[in-house]
């Protein structure tokens, strides 16, 4: 099946990310796989005996269809096929295990501190350097490090690089 993902995180339901997506499915006349990857948050050992693994999925299901409803309205009035995904576990493996056959993968980048991101590394990094697809890293709006000058694309001639 012919498809773009995305992965979304749920912090913010008009996200560059899910735009971008949406708009390159449009133009290749496929589907959009909306990908959420919920994992526990932070908590002390008594607030995990309180909250269930179900909670955190069912909490996350019920973030990431507000946030497709927001970006794409009532399901019969949407002018794209949108499929949600949401998956338990560590978000670059299951994004990209989803992403596998995919035409193209979407995600944000968000991560703020740059001593985090090169102690850690990113959830976008880490896609670009593993994603079974070509991958595109949209930047938030308010990032001054976002480019706003022209695109620029590496081709090697293969034809992977010269395909669409």
């Amino acid at each position: 099946m012919r498809r773009v993902v995305v992965g979304i995180d749920g912090s913010a339901p008009d996200g560059p990310a899910l735009g971008a997506a949406a708009r390159e499915a449009r133009l290749r006349g496929v589907m959009l796989e909306v990908v959420s990857v919920w994992t526990y948050p932070p908590m002390s050992a008594e607030e995990r005996m309180m909250v269930s693994a179900r909670q955190v999925e069912d909490e996350a299901r019920r973030v990431a269809i507000e946030h497709v409803a927001h970006a794409f309205g009532p399901e019969e009035e949407r002018d794209i096929e949108v499929r949600l995904t949401v998956l338990g576990g560590a978000p670059v493996s299951q994004v990209l295990g989803v992403a596998e056959g995919a035409e193209l993968l979407v995600v944000g980048r968000r991560d703020k501190s740059r001593f985090r991101h090169l102690l850690l590394g990113s959830v976008a990094a880490q896609c670009v350097r593993h994603a079974p697809c070509p991958t595109m890293v949209v930047p938030r709006t308010d990032d001054p490090r976002a480019p706003d000058g022209p695109i620029v694309a590496g081709v090697d001639g293969s034809a992977d690089s010269c395909a669409r």
